[in-house]
């Protein structure tokens, strides 16, 4: 037999086994797909994926259509509408030696332009049941609602606080200890958004700490993962407090010799209460950003949210939310941004964020151009705008493989 005869007879049997597997794909391997897809566990440090050596291949689409109006736009049409595929992910975990060293690694297609870039690069080592060691990329622990996948959001998207105050990825090490009632984390990184840069990059901190602290007060650890509550779920309910701190100017960097010289301190707290079929969570954001150039120009900023959930059909919830962004008063642009966030959450796949269908309406009260902290985002959905009360709808479509 030739290559060309080899290579035609393995084809068709590929072909042929196409159908028998496609078969075997069902609601519950869409669930547990979407389980271990989840990037809670690598957040939190809790348990071991399944006991496989080989990588495992994961994912999500979003697709999103939007709408927006705005009153005025500076020489614009008053309507901006289009679709979007707002995240498309790509990951890869596993474990090698035994489950107790584990890995993930995760790219997404800019949604600007489709350029892979890479989001997640780390490794997990966990020596006992309650420590867990992390070295490479990932998320700083501080905002929680950062923390929480981007699969398991209440809403279509993380909110305009979040965006303003976000920690983003960073690269270091970080401890994460678990305890019943009890779990601390504390890391050593680069500082606040500082993915994918070099260590001499003039971004980068000289150096950065985070700890967070959260206290469980009842329910399961496993709740903490997602902000939805299902109908027939236990309550669930826990407070959480983080604190950074970065300081730059002092080490070398190439090109411009100096760290840029910035130092923040940022600190939040949350809590998060659900049960039978509701949710709700509140979060509150300080920082305090101090640049030394020609002067020192010191500026301490808010957020807060709270949001919440209800359903009110086996497989529909309701949905609300409120945050705000309030910039020092020593700004040129100092005004206050509200959003209000109204929708509906269609679980096509029950009891799952596998297949989930998502439709909502924010409502920004006030205009962009007024303050400098909320900047033109079309994740968020704001657009820049001179007048207030701007509108934005969402419908997208999630998958999570």
């Amino acid at each position: 037999m030739t290559t060309l005869q080899r290579m035609a007879a393995l084809g068709l049997l590929v072909a042929a086994g196409l159908p028998a597997a496609a078969q075997t794909v069902d609601d519950g391997r869409a669930v547990s797909n979407e389980l271990f897809s989840d990037a809670s566990w690598r957040t939190a440090g809790l348990g071991a994926p399944e006991k496989v050596y080989a990588p495992k291949v994961g994912g999500q689409v979003i697709s999103r259509y939007n709408v927006n109006y705005r009153n005025n736009p500076p020489g614009f049409s008053d309507t901006t509408l289009g679709g979007q595929m707002a995240q498309v992910k790509l990951n890869f975990t596993g474990n090698v030696v035994d489950e107790s060293i584990r890995y993930r690694i995760q790219f997404k297609f800019d949604e600007t332009n489709g350029n892979l870039v890479l989001e997640d690069s780390f490794i997990d080592v966990q020596p006992e049941d309650e420590f867990v060691f992390r070295f490479g990329q990932f998320k700083a622990p501080l905002l929680k609602e950062e923390l929480m996948s981007d699969v398991r959001q209440l809403t279509a998207n993380r909110s305009v606080m979040n965006a303003v105050f976000s920690q983003g990825r960073t690269q270091g090490a970080m401890l994460i200890y678990t305890a019943p009632t009890q779990r601390v984390s504390f890391a050593a990184t680069d500082g606040l958004r500082t993915p994918n840069t070099d260590y001499v990059a003039p971004s980068e901190a000289d150096f950065a700490l985070t700890g967070r602290y959260e206290y469980k007060i009842d329910g399961d650890w496993k709740q903490y993962e997602e902000f939805t509550s299902f109908p027939d779920s236990k309550y669930f309910g826990a407070l959480g407090a983080a604190l950074h701190y970065q300081e730059g100017g002092d080490s070398f960097a190439t090109g411009v010799g100096r760290t840029d010289n910035i130092n923040i301190w940022q600190a939040t707290v949350d809590a998060m209460a659900k049960g039978n079929g509701w949710n709700v969570y509140t979060a509150a954001v300080f920082r305090q950003r101090e640049t030394v150039a020609a002067t020192r120009v010191s500026r301490d900023d808010f957020g807060f949210l709270i949001q919440g959930g209800y359903f009110f059909r086996p497989q529909w919830e309701l949905f609300a939310r409120y945050d705000v962004v309030i910039p020092d008063g020593r700004r040129t642009l100092d005004r206050t941004f509200n959003t209000i966030t109204i929708g509906a959450n269609k679980y096509i796949s029950p009891r799952s964020h596998a297949l989930k269908f998502t439709v909502d309406v924010q409502w920004f009260l006030d205009r962009q151009n007024a303050q400098d902290l909320v900047t033109e985002n079309t994740s968020t959905g704001v657009l820049r705008s001179t007048d207030d009360n701007q509108l934005a709808l969402r419908a997208q479509l999630q998958l999570v493989f």
